[in-house]
């Protein structure tokens, strides 16, 4: 269920980036709220490398709804983004997840650059 969850949210996730307008943050925040459904299942202390993924996603579908272009204001996505990607490096260790890491490390600094470009 967990798995159908959030492969439903990356496809909402994915449409919403591609949808205009209010519908587009619709579909977005509807990705936001499936990948937080899966996280129910998907927990740190059952599922410690799924959770990391599926918080990992949530990281993504947040960044996606501040760079919509009906968001009014993207900086509390950017932010919810950055505390799951930082969530998400608990669990991604360097050493013996270099790849989850070194992508979810990207992601972290990616954030960091649109927030501090932020007015």
């Amino acid at each position: 269920w967990a798995m159908t969850t959030q492969n439903l949210a990356i496809a909402l996730r994915n449409q919403g980036t591609r949808t205009e307008d209010k519908a587009g943050t619709k579909l977005l925040a509807e990705a936001v709220a499936a990948f937080r459904d899966a996280l129910t299942v998907r927990t740190r202390e059952d599922h410690p490398v799924h959770w990391a993924m599926t918080t990992e996603n949530v990281a993504i579908a947040e960044l996606a709804r501040a760079d919509h272009p009906g968001t009014a204001d993207p900086r509390p996505h950017l932010e919810a983004a950055l505390a799951h990607v930082d969530d998400a490096l608990t669990v991604f260790d360097p050493e013996h997840m270099s790849y989850n890491h070194a992508k979810a490390s990207r992601l972290r600094t990616i954030i960091l650059e649109i927030i501090a470009e932020l007015p």
